[in-house]
């Protein structure tokens, strides 16, 4: 069977009766398309596996939850929480399901996120600092994970204790925008900068042109007047190199033709 020779509604007829042999590959073609009505297909066919995979993969749960990751929406972000918080989803499959989650922007409920940040699977706690929302309880354990042996899930904690406004995640995102610096680094950064965060955030926009927009952006939401100069000085520079473009090329004899 081709999944791409199918239409729409042969594909979603297809799904619930597939197994381990075309399931994946029906599935990964539903998000491909990117179908939204296949949502409920994709979570009734996770439900059909519940109970399994406590200590291998399920590939067919995996390759479902993927698929809601790339349909997208509320829909779909509602029907992995469901999948999760029902515990229809166990095991090693678990971490796809979280992450997922996370990436759809999905908040877990605290009991659930707790339990998550216990896991020994290092993975699964990282995933798990994605769902967490500001609740006391997860919030202590978030920064108890700031000390995490597993520089993965000392990022994650970081970044989402920084966006909570936690001071504590500070020397974290500093260590971060010094060594390893992301968009999201920036973003947290920025509830939370004070002027040594402010001089790196200024730093990787002069030096980091793939994350010079970012780092301005959260140079916007920083109120410190360091972060004020820095922001005229750049657009000052901008603007010279951009007049200093717009003169070579009106003395190219080329550019005139």
């Amino acid at each position: 069977m081709d999944p791409r020779a199918l239409t729409d509604d042969d594909l979603l007829r297809a799904v619930p009766a597939s197994g381990l042999a075309d399931g994946p590959a029906l599935m990964a073609e539903v998000g491909r398309r990117r179908l939204e009505r296949a949502v409920p297909v994709l979570e009734a066919h996770c439900r059909r596996f519940s109970g399994f995979g406590l200590d291998h993969p399920v590939p067919e749960q995996r390759a479902a939850v993927l698929a809601l990751g790339v349909i997208g929406g509320r829909d779909a972000g509602d029907a992995v929480r469901r999948l999760i918080e029902r515990r229809e989803i166990v095991g090693p499959t678990l971490t796809t399901a979280v992450g997922v989650a996370a990436a759809l922007g999905v908040r877990l409920s605290a009991p659930f996120v707790l339990e998550f940040l216990d896991s020994p699977v290092a993975d699964l706690r990282a995933e798990a600092c994605r769902c967490a929302r500001p609740d006391a309880a997860v919030l202590s354990r978030l920064e108890d994970l700031l000390e995490d042996l597993h520089p993965p899930v000392q990022t994650a904690a970081a970044i989402t204790l920084g966006r909570m406004g936690k001071a504590s995640a500070r020397p974290v995102l500093l260590r971060l925008l010094r060594d390893e610096a992301s968009a999201d680094a920036l973003d947290a950064i920025a509830a939370v900068a004070d002027e040594d965060s402010v001089v790196l955030m200024g730093r990787v926009m002069r030096e980091n042109p793939e994350l010079a927009e970012a780092a301005r952006q959260a140079l916007e939401d920083v109120e410190h007047p360091l972060a004020a100069r820095l922001l005229r000085g750049h657009q000052a520079e901008r603007s010279l190199g951009l007049s200093a473009a717009g003169d070579a090329t009106d003395g190219d004899p080329r550019r005139r033709l």
